[in-house]
């Protein structure tokens, strides 16, 4: 399994780490299930993105050929002050 990563994506990524703006995401895990996520990414290492989960306010990272669609919200956060369970 696995999606190809497109430029608009890692674009995407990086802006939304710089800006810190919040994206949703879809993506498909290792077991073949589909998920959504609203997250604040935080960090692009190699092909996986460090993140929090807004929903859930916790640590989570992707692998992002498993993210299958996307979209930068019209929300900022501020990646100092979040608060991670």
């Amino acid at each position: 399994m696995g999606f190809v990563v497109t430029g608009d994506l890692l674009t995407d990524l990086q802006q939304s780490i710089e800006n810190q703006q919040a994206m949703h995401i879809s993506y498909v895990d290792r077991k073949g299930q589909s998920s959504d996520r609203r997250i604040a990414p935080i960090e692009l290492r190699g092909d996986r993105v460090y993140c929090i989960d807004l929903e859930k306010m916790g640590l989570r990272l992707f692998i992002l050929n498993q993210i299958t669609s996307f979209d930068v919200l019209d929300e900022n956060f501020d990646k100092n002050t979040l608060v991670v369970q």
